[in-house]
Order: C-alpha cells, then sequence, then structure tokens
C-alpha cells in the first residue's frame, strides 16, 4: 500500500476479504504454466494497442491461461490499485482502476503478472498488495523486481530510452511517439506514459493520454 496516502486499515482488509472472496467463486479449467509468460504478455499488448473491449479481452487472456482476474473498486482511504494472491490451483490478479487511464491500467495489470511470475509461482502462501507513490527507498526487492518486469513488458522488450534520447524537444514529440507507436505496436497512451517518465515531466503531451476503452 501506499505510505504517501492516509489509508483505513479497516478498509484495506475488508477491501482484501472481498477480493478473496470473490476469488473463490471463479473456478477456471486452465492452470498456469509459467513458461507462456512471453505468449500471455504479447497478447495482452495487442489487446492494449488496439484499445477496444479492453477489460473484457483482458479477462479472457488471463482467464484461457488459468490466472483469475478481477476488478474491485477502492474504499474510502484505500489506495490500492492491484492485488495479487494464489488461490487453490490458480493466481488471482485483482485491480482497482484508481485512475482510468490505459497506462496505469497496462502497468498494473503487468505488475502483479510479475509476482505471479516471480515471486508467486515459486511460493504460493505470499501475496503482493500495490500501489502507486512508493519513493524507490520504500519499494521491496519484490515490488522493484515487478516494476522492472512491467516496464520490460510494456515496452515490448525494446530499449525506448535510446530512442527518447533522440527527441531532443519534449513537447513536440507527438508526431514522434506516434510514429513509435506505429512502428512497434504500443499503445500511444503508454509510449507517452513512458516518455513523461523518461523526461520526467508529466504534462508533456497529456491530450495524448488514454482512456480505457
Amino acid at each position: 500500500k501506499s505510505e504517501k496516502m492516509q489509508t483505513d486499515v479497516r478498509n484495506l482488509f475488508t477491501w482484501t476479504l472481498i477480493a478473496r472472496h470473490l476469488s473463490s467463486e471463479i473456478h477456471l479449467l486452465n492452470t498456469f504454466d509459467s513458461t507462456q509468460i512471453e505468449e500471455i504478455s504479447d497478447q495482452l499488448n495487442n489487446i492494449f494497442y488496439q484499445n477496444y473491449q479492453v477489460e473484457d479481452r483482458i479477462q479472457a487472456v488471463l482467464n484461457h491461461h488459468g490466472i483469475k482476474y478481477l476488478e474491485i473498486k477502492n474504499f474510502e482511504k484505500t489506495p490500492v490499485d492491484g492485488y495479487s494472491f494464489w488461490d487453490s490451483n490458480n493466481p488471482t490478479i485483482v485491480v482497482s482502476k484508481r485512475y482510468d487511464r490505459l497506462d496505469n491500467y497496462a502497468f498494473n495489470i503487468f505488475h502483479e503478472l510479475g509476482h505471479i511470475a516471480l515471486h508467486l509461482k515459486p511460493n504460493t502462501s505470499s501475496n503482493f498488495i500495490d500501489a502507486n507513490g512508493n519513493s524507490s527507498h520504500e519499494e521491496s526487492k519484490e515490488e522493484r523486481e515487478a516494476n522492472d518486469f512491467a516496464q520490460k513488458r510494456l515496452r515490448r522488450g525494446i530499449q525506448l530510452d535510446k530512442m527518447f534520447a533522440r527527441w531532443s524537444t519534449p513537447f513536440t514529440a507527438a508526431n514522434f511517439l506516434k510514429e513509435l507507436s506505429y512502428t512497434h505496436k504500443i499503445n500511444l497512451g503508454i509510449l507517452v506514459g513512458q516518455y513523461q517518465k523518461y523526461c520526467e515531466n508529466y504534462t508533456i503531451c497529456r491530450n495524448l493520454l488514454e482512456k480505457i476503452n
């Protein structure tokens, strides 16, 4: 959970209990296979790039690969973005969609998938409750690893920083980012979010950020 926002521990506990209960009511025929992570990531990125019927299609892909998926709105003073845990024979991803932005949503999905692949698969008794806002010194090793996993998958393995470095005028970067999006099949809103982070300026190309469709 975020240390930078006031958190109601009771609300947070209730939110996780609801997540656990709803997850227990989902029964999947398929089991999770960690060797399919790259295939899963590629399918998710295709959905993010196209940005239509995103949530239904994300659920279908994750369920097909043996991952339970839930969306649960966060409660008051519960700044949670995602939650991942193992339930019976399947891992579960829960997102709250605190922000209706595709880049944020996609990062949270990949972040929780990272926890599943890196931390829950070898230790199914663990669980991870995540929120944006923690500075690097507050992050655990597991959180840093999940962040790195998400960053790499969002970028489809492409070294975008080297490409970003070529563009010296950030506020005229719109056409440059559109070309990168088309060439590498990375959603434009996701690219903008990554470019903003690279430039450490979150006002750049804000009009190109996309909502979840």
